[in-house]
């Protein structure tokens, strides 16, 4: 199964996510979906068939293509995400909580908080964390949302003012931790970057910094030391 769920053919690993649906989990299969949500690669070219998948009684086409489009199959990585938090698994607390550690130790590194074309895993990653609830994670939070902003965007989206930098997504996570509203901080669900949780403006998000990490405090939550660690924050 593990070796049918690498596959670069996107006819076989869609099917071998469908037929592990009713499996269970092994650290193994565990690993290869959490690479496949948080850093999908791009392949070769390879051809397929036009078939049809039954992925939990959805239909998913798979038409014939020359190639695999990189951007598919970071669509498809939500089914992996799906497989995953059907799974509930022991260990996925653990690759979240790494990650967040990864990200505040190499803000430099392209991850899912500062890289605004990383949506697709950004939003893997909020759906897991919201199922996984990972406190061993709050302290990395808390230290990226402490990071100067990187990567800023801000423009007029639909008519809503809308803004987003490399603290954002960690923001809205660390709000959940606390088990709060994100709305109570202004944030609003945007269809912007594949549909993401944003702000209006960069004093919105300021505010909502200033509120949490004085909530933290409060609850004797400290950023997270800057100690570097191994391996880049896109390792797995």
């Amino acid at each position: 199964m593990a070796r049918l769920l690498s596959s670069p053919r996107r006819l076989v690993y869609l099917s071998t996510m469908a037929a592990l649906w009713t499996h269970r989990p092994t650290p193994a299969l565990v690993e290869i979906l959490w690479r496949f949500i948080i850093t999908p690669s791009v392949f070769p070219p390879v051809a397929d068939q036009n078939r049809v998948v039954r992925f939990h009684g959805r239909r998913i086409t798979v038409p014939r293509l020359a190639m695999l489009n990189p951007w598919q199959r970071l669509q498809d990585s939500h089914y992996a995400e799906e497989l995953l938090a059907h799974w509930k698994p022991p260990g996925v607390a653990s690759l979240l909580t790494a990650y967040a550690r990864r990200a505040a130790a190499h803000p430099a590194e392209p991850n899912l908080f500062s890289d605004p074309n990383m949506m697709w895993q950004a939003k893997n990653y909020v759906h897991l964390f919201m199922i996984f609830r990972p406190a061993a994670a709050v302290p990395f939070l808390l230290r990226l949302t402490a990071l100067p902003p990187r990567n800023v965007v801000s423009t007029i989206f639909n008519r809503q003012p809308t803004y987003w930098d490399s603290r954002t997504t960690a923001l809205y996570l660390l709000i959940l931790a606390a088990g709060q509203d994100p709305r109570r901080y202004h944030f609003f669900h945007s269809p912007w970057y594949g549909g993401r949780w944003l702000v209006p403006a960069a004093a919105d998000e300021t505010k909502a910094i200033t509120a949490l990490t004085a909530w933290c405090r409060s609850h004797a939550v400290a950023p997270a030391a800057t100690e570097p660690v191994g391996r880049p924050a896109t390792a797995p």
